[in-house]
C-alpha cells in the first residue's frame, strides 16, 4: 500500500480548505464555492471506499438478469433486443486481475443499457403479455435490481452530503 494513501491525501485537503481557506473567505459566492468543495471532497472519498465493491456486485446482479430477460425477449419473438442484450453481455467481459473504477464503470454502464434497453422490450410487451406469470415475475425482477441500485447509489451520497449543509 502507498502512503498516504488516496483517502489520507483527501482527509488533508478537507481540513486544509476547513481550517486554512474557509475562514479567510468573506463573500458568499467564494463560501459557496468551498462548501461544494467539501462536498465533492467527501463524496470522492467515500465512493474510493465503495465504489469498486457496488459496481462489483451490479455487474453479477446483471449478469444473473440479463440471461432471463435475454430469453424471455428470445421467446417472444423479440430477437433484436435479445440480440441487444447478449451483444452487451459479450462486450462486458469479466477482465482477470484488476479492474480499475472507471473500467468497472463502463462495463456496468453498458450492461446497464442492454436492461435498459431490454425493458423497454418488455414493456411493449405489456398489453399482449401482462398477465403471464413468467412476464410478471421478470418485471418483478427488475424492480427489485433497481431498488438494490438506488440503495447503492444512497450509500455513495448521503454520507457524503447528508448534515453538511446545503449545496450550490
Amino acid at each position: 500500500m502507498s502512503l498516504p494513501t488516496a483517502e489520507d491525501v483527501l482527509r488533508t485537503i478537507e481540513a486544509t480548505l476547513e481550517n486554512v481557506i474557509k475562514p479567510g473567505l468573506s463573500n458568499v459566492p467564494e463560501r459557496s464555492a468551498a462548501a461544494t468543495i467539501g462536498h465533492l471532497l467527501r463524496h470522492v472519498r467515500v465512493r474510493l471506499a465503495a465504489e469498486g465493491q457496488i459496481l462489483t456486485d451490479d455487474i453479477a446482479a446483471l449478469r444473473a438478469l440479463l440471461p432471463r430477460v435475454q430469453r424471455f425477449l428470445d421467446e417472444a419473438g423479440q430477437q433484436r433486443d435479445a440480440g441487444l442484450i447478449a451483444a452487451a453481455l459479450a462486450d462486458a467481459p469479466d477482465a482477470p486481475g484488476y479492474a480499475s473504477l472507471t473500467a468497472l464503470g463502463a462495463r456496468a454502464c453498458r450492461l446497464r443499457g442492454a436492461l435498459q434497453s431490454g425493458l423497454a422490450a418488455l414493456q411493449a410487451l405489456r398489453s399482449a403479455l401482462g398477465e403471464d406469470h413468467t412476464y410478471l415475475a421478470l418485471r418483478a425482477a427488475i424492480r427489485d435490481y433497481m431498488a438494490v441500485q438506488i440503495e447503492a447509489e444512497r450509500c455513495l451520497i448521503e454520507p457524503a452530503f447528508l448534515g453538511f449543509g446545503p449545496r450550490r
